[in-house]
């Protein structure tokens, strides 16, 4: 395996056209890639996503997010769900892996080994083999680029990264992403909002909101999501409640309950970044 231990854009309704290209069959390259049978490292689950395609879930660390994060909105229903002294929401920090014969796609990259992450170790020890690899990221926030790199030298050095242009413009200021342009020189990659991207395994789906160029991908039955939510056990029921992470919160409750309308009706598994479970169904 080769890899080392501002604009908002469109409309909501242009997005809802765009959105309808999710219909578009997904499926691998043909090679077969069966969910594996023996035991997965803890903190790792894996489903079939499309045929030839398996998607893992890997917890690159457990988290919380804090009750105060949510407040300012409605704080009196905010009080009325959470537990007397209860602190925070069980939260963690998730990387998806799609693996389709030789080729594995990486849905961002974690915190990173220096924050206490482990998803390279947990990524090393599971059945995969490798050739290609590409990583997309959902957005450009320190949790989802921090595995990219270690102790400044790129991770995966042989990968292409992928994001739409929107979120590479908006954070062409930032040191961090500034460092793994560095580091990836070269093999850095954008598109414009709805792509179809490595040799059509992964559909793109512009979902702005949290951040100004914030991305969705498809992968056959599985929607990677990245922070579409933070706190699983508030906003799943109630998608009205922002976390004040959300650039935009107006856009990202619109795009939320979008999502959510989409996995109902089409049957999705919705693959969080910020989720205790990976692939989350939501009844009709």
């Amino acid at each position: 395996m080769y890899y080392h231990s501002t604009k908002t854009g469109l409309t909501l309704r242009a997005i809802a056209l765009l959105w309808a290209t999710l219909l578009i069959a997904c499926t691998g390259n043909g090679s077969k890639q069966e969910v594996p049978e023996q035991p997965l490292p803890e903190g790792v689950t894996c489903r079939e996503a499309a045929q030839g395609v398996a998607l893992y879930g890997i917890t690159d660390r457990e988290g919380e997010q804090a009750v105060d994060l949510f407040r300012g909105q409605n704080d009196s229903l905010l009080s009325t769900l959470v537990a007397e002294g209860q602190t925070g929401f069980r939260s963690a920090f998730n990387v998806f892996v799609a693996v389709a014969g030789k080729r594995m796609v990486v849905f961002d990259a974690g915190i990173g080994a220096q924050a206490g992450g482990n998803m390279i170790e947990k990524l090393q020890s599971l059945p995969i083999e490798a050739e290609q690899i590409d990583i997309c990221l959902t957005h450009l926030h320190f949790d989802h680029i921090g595995g990219l790199l270690n102790n400044g030298e790129p991770v995966f050095p042989t990968a292409t990264i992928h994001l739409s242009q929107s979120e590479y413009d908006a954070w062409a200021d930032d040191e961090r992403w500034q460092a793994v342009q560095n580091a990836y020189k070269g093999r850095i990659e954008t598109f414009s909002d709805s792509a179809t991207l490595c040799d059509g395994l992964v559909q793109s789906i512009p979902a702005y909101g949290h951040t100004p160029g914030h991305t969705l991908y498809r992968v056959g039955n599985c929607l990677i999501v990245g922070d579409l939510l933070h706190a699983q056990d508030l906003q799943i029921e109630h998608p009205e409640f922002c976390a004040r992470y959300d650039a935009d919160p107006t856009k990202a409750r619109e795009v939320r309950c979008h999502v959510y309308d989409l996995v109902r009706t089409e049957g999705y598994y919705m693959c969080c970044a910020h989720c205790y479970d990976h692939f989350i169904t939501l009844n009709k």
